[in-house]
């Protein structure tokens, strides 16, 4: 039978999942919860939304860093900055690219349900992450 730190190295060895990503991965994880066993199951749901989308060692390491659960005026804060930064990179199309980005995301049910439950889906990193995923789904016609 694996101990735990075992099923981590299987987990962050991953392919999928390099190096800082899985590093950023299991810190959140560990910062958040009491055990390695609860880190590790956190940890594997953050590395299948990642996955799911299409995330680089890069963009995962920088979401994975993010700390959920806002207060109301942080979530609202975040809101503003989202749409600042979408108004700044896709100007006056931000309002479609916005649409674009609940599509995508209604097309991963687990990602959805992670980002409402922590309220991350309204940082501006995930927003602009998700953003730029988004546009390149619709552009290879992915996207309905």
């Amino acid at each position: 039978m694996m101990t735990d730190d075992e099923k981590a190295a299987v987990l962050f060895d991953n392919p999928n999942v390099h190096g800082d990503a899985a590093r950023a991965i299991e810190r959140n994880a560990l910062d958040n919860l009491a055990t390695r066993e609860e880190a590790r199951v956190q940890a594997e749901g953050m590395a299948e939304h990642f996955r799911a989308i299409g995330l680089n060692s890069t963009e995962a390491s920088r979401l994975a860093d993010l700390r959920g659960n806002p207060t109301p005026e942080q979530r609202q804060e975040w809101r503003e900055d989202a749409t600042k930064t979408l108004r700044q990179d896709y100007g006056d199309a931000a309002g479609d690219v916005l649409n674009d980005v609940r599509a995508y995301i209604a097309q991963h049910p687990k990602l959805r349900d992670h980002l409402r439950k922590t309220g991350l889906g309204d940082h501006p990193q995930w927003v602009r992450t998700v953003a730029a995923k988004a546009r390149e789904a619709r552009k290879a016609g992915k996207l309905k």
